[in-house]
């Protein structure tokens, strides 16, 4: 993970799907609290110009529909 960070952090957009990935990867996406959704979409917004785009969009949506969700709690 901590090398994905320093890659994150020199620029590289893939290191960003696969933070991403750390946070929701074999959870459901109404388990995630909201930060760790907002940190995940974050990472996968960033990630949706990289080689792994369409699977980042795809993420992203559905972070942003729990976003929604959580907001209006």
């Amino acid at each position: 993970l901590e090398e994905f960070r320093a890659a994150a952090a020199g620029g590289n957009i893939d290191a960003h799907y696969f933070l991403g990935l750390a946070y929701v990867e074999g959870r459901k996406t109404g388990t995630l609290q909201r930060a760790e959704v907002v940190a995940a979409l974050q990472h996968f917004q960033l990630a949706e110009r990289g080689q792994h785009a369409a699977q980042a969009r795809g993420y992203a949506q559905q972070l942003e529909k729990e976003f929604d969700r959580l907001r209006r709690q």
